[in-house]
């Protein structure tokens, strides 16, 4: 068999012409939908990596927060424990000067009966 086919039938340069346009038609389709494709999976890319960008300015700023809340919170436990000292300082005032109350009580009681 020739190039062209069967033996009886003439080479016909215009049909191989045809089917080479129409595959090079093809390959420029698909050539032109991997671009597009490219620029589709760039752009999703560059979205992702603003997402995640955002997503640690967010977690930088929970953790800002955290952090302040944490020091805020060891700020108030310090203030109770500064303010429990000081109740009992207090109480310990208020134990001795019912103490000198009742004996000043006891005293004035006494010099009454001389």
């Amino acid at each position: 068999s020739g190039l062209g086919g069967r033996e009886d039938k003439p080479f016909d340069p215009t049909k191989y012409q045809a089917q080479l346009d129409e595959r090079d038609g093809v390959i420029k389709k698909l050539e032109h939908d991997v671009e597009v494709l490219y620029k589709a999976k760039g752009a999703v890319e560059r979205r992702q990596h603003v997402k995640a960008k955002e997503n640690l300015a967010g977690k930088d700023h929970y953790k800002e927060q955290a952090s302040m809340l944490e020091e805020e919170l060891e700020r108030k436990s310090k203030e109770v424990k500064e303010n429990q000292v000081l109740i009992r300082k207090l109480q310990s005032q208020m134990r001795r000067m019912k103490l000198e109350i009742t004996s000043l009580q006891k005293l004035n009681q006494d010099r009454i009966k001389l």
